[in-house]
């Protein structure tokens, strides 16, 4: 069966300049079955939002059809999303995918201007190389990365406790450093009764525009006192 396609463009005002250019991926005929994508260009509008509707039917003059209804995206509200453990995304406010972000990410911190991106990626299966921060651009490009074992390692060589992970946030600062909110994880003993306790916190952690671990006065890697525990076991 052969399947013809009518594009028919609603427009609030009609310029005898405008021009429309729709493109499909394959070249009649083809076989049955093959998936077929309409490229639709406008030029001559100052239009943002442009509505159009597209019939479907047989090539035979009594064969059935489907109409259609959808709506160009439109760029003068943006909504960013950011879907734990998925590509962050952008839309318009009727749902129309804009852009969509670099896999490998737990969460989306930060949009910057210059049109750059801070994330971070965590998982609690693997040791802490593989837990990430990471700054990138509207293509996805990488900036700037690091890790939670290379910030550790500073940490350590420094005299501090080392960190487990990156979560919840990271921005960069007016001045180029990163301030990023880490966790730690320590065995206490005869703390709040006798025997060992694993307790979980929190660090904030400060760094240069080169990811180097930033020592504050008093020899902290953070801005103010950043502990907050809580009990993850008794035994």
């Amino acid at each position: 069966m052969k399947i013809k396609c009518v594009l028919l463009f609603v427009l609030p005002l009609i310029s005898s300049a405008m021009s429309v250019t729709v493109v499909p991926s394959a070249v009649s005929p083809a076989p049955l079955g093959t998936v077929v994508e309409f490229q639709v260009s406008v030029e001559g509008t100052d239009s943002v939002n442009l509505t159009y509707r597209f019939r479907t039917r047989s090539a035979g003059p009594q064969g059935p059809h489907h109409q259609y209804r959808t709506v160009m995206p439109g760029y003068s509200v943006i909504l960013l999303q950011s879907i734990i453990n998925a590509n962050p995304t952008a839309t318009d406010l009727a749902g129309n995918l804009l852009w969509y972000g670099p896999s490998g990410l737990s969460l989306l911190t930060r949009m910057r201007r210059g049109g750059t991106f801070l994330g971070i990626h965590e998982d609690g299966t693997k040791d802490p190389s593989y837990q990430t921060v990471r700054e990138f651009d509207l293509a996805g490009v990488t900036i700037a990365e690091t890790n939670a074992q290379r910030v550790s390692d500073q940490l350590v060589a420094k005299g501090l406790r080392p960190i487990t992970s990156f979560h919840h946030e990271a921005i960069r600062l007016p001045d180029g450093r990163f301030l990023l909110l880490a966790g730690s994880e320590q065995i206490m003993n005869n703390v709040q009764r006798q025997g060992s306790i694993d307790i979980l916190g929190d660090t904030i952690i400060l760094l240069n525009g080169n990811l180097q671990v930033v020592l504050l006065p008093g020899g902290h890697s953070f801005p103010a006192s950043p502990v907050r525990m809580r009990v993850l076991s008794m035994g």
